[in-house]
């Protein structure tokens, strides 16, 4: 079955379904894609959704083939991308440098507004990890001793400045994907 049965409604919205998504809970539930997004926002970022219906965890949200072959709107675009960024996150399918490179912005506005709410924090040990690596980061951007002096090469000094920062950048998401998948008990 690809699309939700006829006389259904999203368990969320009660309403009729807005870009349906089937998830991957015991008995397959269907879903709005954006109500589903607005669940994941409000709930745990280092736990995947709970179905509202038989409370099992979705790990994983299908949007039906006609909404995936033709994102006629742009907030249907939008919800289709963070609904692929949740299935990264929480499959268990492999993860790439480059889709972490790619989902640094969406990875890093989740990890600020996480700490925000104490309840959801990331334990001390890695928010340590994250403040030591901040303070490493930001002496040597700042210090004059740089691998590549600014002064001798110009714009190509501040090369390693930007790849410093990157790379600290790319420390907060990996430890941020390795909290997700070991606090998960995978």
């Amino acid at each position: 079955m690809d699309a939700p049965p006829e006389n259904d409604i999203c368990s969320i919205c009660r309403g009729g379904f807005r870009l349906p998504c089937r998830s991957n809970c015991s008995r397959a539930h269907w879903f709005c894609g954006d109500c589903f997004v607005e669940l994941w926002n409000h709930g745990p970022v280092l736990q995947p959704c709970q179905c509202p219906i038989c409370r099992g965890t979705i790990t994983r949200l299908t949007p039906t083939d006609a909404e995936e072959q033709e994102p006629h709107k742009a907030e249907a675009s939008q919800v289709l991308k963070i609904i692929h960024r949740y299935n990264h996150l929480f499959s268990g399918d492999p993860y790439s440098i480059s889709q972490k490179l790619w989902d640094l912005p969406f990875l890093i506005r989740r990890l600020s507004r996480q700490q925000m709410h104490q309840q959801w924090q990331l334990p001390l040990v890695y928010r340590v990890q994250i403040h030591f690596a901040m303070i490493l980061t930001a002496m040597y951007v700042l210090s004059p001793l740089d691998f590549v002096p600014e002064e001798a090469y110009g714009f190509v000094g501040l090369l390693d400045d930007l790849l410093v920062f990157l790379l600290f950048l790319l420390l907060i998401v990996i430890i941020y994907c390795w909290v997700l998948f070991h606090h998960r008990g995978h």
